[in-house]
């Protein structure tokens, strides 16, 4: 679980640096505010992003990504279980990768 955390971590840095370069390439807004906490990772696929963005939104939560080759989900701190919950629903049924990070 550690070296799961430590890889997270490692790959958010690297993702994010590289997210940096490329905002106009984004499906999604990128803006992180104080009160959003990154919940998940998923791979850098635009369509994924943006259909995750309606999955959440059906469900009130409002979220941000950042990244290019992979994207980091952020939400508001405070609908985090909410949307831990709604995003482990839909990558059963749809059977995409996701990496949920640790609270």
């Amino acid at each position: 679980m550690k070296a799961t955390m430590l890889l997270w971590c490692f790959l958010a840095v690297a993702v994010g640096a590289g997210g940096c370069a490329h905002r106009d390439r984004s499906p999604v807004a990128k803006a992180t505010p104080t009160d959003y906490v990154g919940v998940a990772g998923i791979t850098g696929d635009p369509e994924l992003a943006k259909r995750l963005v309606g999955v959440l939104a059906e469900a009130g939560i409002t979220s941000t990504f950042d990244g290019s080759i992979g994207y980091c989900i952020y939400v508001p701190t405070d609908k985090r279980a909410q949307a831990v919950a709604v995003l482990k629903e839909d990558a059963d049924r749809h059977r995409h990768w996701i990496e949920f990070l640790p609270k």
